[in-house]
Parts: structure tokens; sequence; C-alpha cells
């Protein structure tokens, strides 16, 4: 399926009051004035989309590389530095860092709109390599002055999306599949299916529960950011779902299953958390091994920690 003009190019009307059957002017087509545009500058290379496309990325106009700039910032920040992302109009709210967004987006248009290079800007600075703790000297009275931290004192703790949830259990459950390209994998009818979660298949009229538990953008309409919630839906996909099962038990059979349990411990949160556990978690973790399991449950008694783990907040959230 591609776009293909007509033979004859005919000239789009104004519909008065939005009704298709009462057209009204002409409209010619050219870049919109109200962004830059040049009134008396038409295009007629067919139906112009090809003009319209060299005329957004034109250096002449800076609106474009403002509003990219923004969203990869938006990508590692979590919060953009116009809080409106697909809004720079008048009415929006003014960014407090201003002359940063001015500085980066000089500083691409420098590097020939690289965004590798952008990326790496970003990634080198001190700000991007905070964690969300903040200094513990100053961290009330920053907490106090700047409670939204607009001024970029400390990290904001985030979720996870869906996608980088799933691919970061199933990588460490030593499942991942790297493979590239291929068709789109059903995740609803096979979830514990190990491609990447991109080439998860999307269907605009079904979308699968999972994706809404996780607040997948909506595939029918422009979305400029994801809603964030924090629903029972999410705790319960971590701890029941077959998807989450299936590679805690992977996991559980990844770390050392010859070694005793205090080793099997220190192997999966070293695994999990990328750290070692503390004497008190390794004592509480220990106990909750020798506890008889619940009625019903059929998980062997590692595999339920793999899965604790799994839906701990420490793995969820980025700090």
């Amino acid at each position: 399926m591609v776009v293909r003009d007509r033979e004859a190019i005919v000239e789009p009307k104004i519909f008065v009051r939005g009704n298709p059957s009462n057209p009204g002017a002409p409209v010619e087509r050219r870049f919109p004035t109200l962004l830059g545009g040049d009134a008396s500058k038409r295009f007629v290379q067919g139906s112009g989309r090809l003009e319209l496309a060299r005329a957004i990325v034109d250096p002449s106009n800076p609106l474009t590389d403002r509003v990219w700039v923004n969203r990869v910032w938006m990508h590692h920040f979590g919060e953009a530095l116009v809080t409106s992302p697909s809004d720079f109009g008048t009415r929006t709210e003014r960014p407090v860092h201003a002359e940063l967004l001015d500085h980066l987006v000089s500083a691409f248009r420098r590097d020939g709109r690289s965004l590798k290079a952008l990326h790496r800007r970003i990634l080198m600075s001190h700000t991007w390599r905070q964690d969300s703790t903040g200094d513990t000297r100053t961290v009330e009275l920053a907490s106090t002055i700047d409670p939204d931290l607009s001024l970029l004192w400390k990290s904001r703790r985030r979720r996870l999306d869906f996608e980088t949830m799933r691919d970061a259990t199933l990588a460490v459950a030593g499942r991942l599949e790297t493979r590239g390209g291929g068709r789109p994998v059903d995740l609803s009818a096979d979830p514990s299916a190990p491609v990447r979660t991109l080439y998860g298949l999307v269907d605009r009229q079904n979308l699968p529960g999972m994706f809404r538990a996780f607040d997948f953008a909506s595939p029918d309409v422009s979305v400029e950011r994801r809603p964030r919630t924090m629903v029972a839906q999410q705790a319960l996909f971590a701890l029941n779902s077959p998807f989450m099962i299936s590679q805690a038990q992977s996991l559980a059979g990844r770390c050392a299953p010859e070694a005793d349990d205090a080793a099997r411990v220190r192997e999966l949160v070293r695994a999990v958390w990328l750290r070692e556990p503390t004497d008190v978690e390794t004592r509480r973790m220990l106990d909750y091994l020798a506890r008889p399991a619940d009625a019903g449950t059929t998980l062997a008694p590692f595999d339920r920690l793999a899965l604790a783990l799994l839906a701990s907040n420490e793995w969820m959230y980025v700090d």
C-alpha cells in the first residue's frame, strides 16, 4: 500500500463548518504561513507532499529541530523541556530551561543533525547521570524550593515502559531472541514468545489487555506521550501472568542450581538487581524459601523467589 498522486491534481477547498458537502474557497498548496512559510511560494510538483517534506526539514525552519531535540530530551528524562511536545504555540507554558533548549538545538545543527551526537551530548552530561536520590546534604531544601524537579537537581524515578520491561525480563532469563527483522508475532496468543516486543503484533481493533494495562499508546490517534498510571492490573501481571512465571522459572534454573541456597540467593539478586544482597535481604529470602508454599501453588521455592524479584520495584523502576 503506497500513496500515489492522481494524474489530474485538484486544488483542495475549505469545507465550510467542516461539512464536505459544502465546499468553500480553494486553498493553494504551500507551506503554512503561520509556521513561517512564504505566502508567495506555492507547491507546484504534483500533490506537493515532497515539497512540504522539504519545507519541514529546511534549515531556515527553526521549529522542526526544536521539536525533535525536545522529544529526544523527553525520551531520556521522562519529561520534556517544553512540557507540551506537540504544541509550541504562544499559549504553551514557557520552558524553564529555554536557554538549554537553544543550546542543544544549536549544537544539533552544528553536528549536521546527527542524532548519535545529540544522544552522546545528553548522556555524557552530569544532569543525566544523576540518580533519583539527589545530594543528601541539600535534598530537603531542594525539595522545598523545587518539588516538581523542574530545575533538574536530581533524576526522576521512572517505571520501565512495557517494551523495555518485557525485553529485560527475557534477557535476564536468558531467553531473549536478538534476531532482526521478520514478521510480527501475536504476543497475546503466544505471550512467552522470546522475540523482542518491537516485533509484537498491534491490532488496532483489538489491542491486547496486557498492552492497555501498561499504558501502551493508542494506535488510533497521534499520541505525544503515553499516559502514566499505577493500577492493580500491572502488579497482577507481574505476579500471575504465564509470561512472568515462565521467565522466573528460566531465571531460577540459570542461577547456580547446584550451589547451596545462600549462594543461589546471591546469584539471583546479582542477576536481577545487579548488586550484592544485604545480610538482612539474604536472611529474609532464606526464610522465605524455608516457608511452606501456599496451597494451590505449583512453583518451586526458587521459582517463587525469582518471580518476586522480577515483580519488585527495584526491577520495574529506574533510579
